[in-house]
Order: C-alpha cells, then sequence, then structure tokens
C-alpha cells in the first residue's frame, strides 16, 4: 500500500527526472521487511517441520511464542 503523497512525490520526481523508474526509501523499506518477514516464516516452518516445540523455536528465532504458533497456523 502506498500513501498517496508519496505517489504523488514519485510522479513528480518522475517527471522531472524525464520518466526514469523511482523507487522510494520506503519502498526499499518496505520490500527489505517484506524479506525478513519471509525468511522467518521459513525459519519457523522449518524448525517445527523438524519437531521443535513453538518454545522452542520462539528462543532460537528470537520472537514470541504467540507469532510462533501464528506463523505455524498460518
Amino acid at each position: 500500500y502506498m500513501l498517496e503523497s508519496e505517489k504523488e512525490l514519485k510522479e513528480r520526481i518522475g517527471e522531472i527526472m524525464g520518466g526514469q523508474v523511482l523507487k522510494l526509501r520506503s519502498e526499499e523499506i518496505r520490500e527489505e521487511g517484506m524479506e525478513k518477514g519471509i525468511q522467518l516464516a521459513k525459519q519457523v516452518l522449518l524448525l517445527y517441520g523438524k519437531g521443535k516445540s513453538p518454545e522452542m523455536i520462539a528462543v532460537e528465532a528470537g520472537i514470541s511464542i504467540e507469532k510462533v504458533k501464528q506463523i505455524v497456523s498460518e
């Protein structure tokens, strides 16, 4: 989801720069966060598949037990 102000900013800067493709820092941060979330979910599911308990996974992954349970249930 892109905020309206970011969309307008990107369009205006694109016009100034002759239509070159732009990636705002906010987009980069969002993409990095998504990638980290995907990697975390993969790690949790791998450990769960190996028979580790949600408590052990939470400690190894550095997240809450509730978050582990949420990832496993999705």
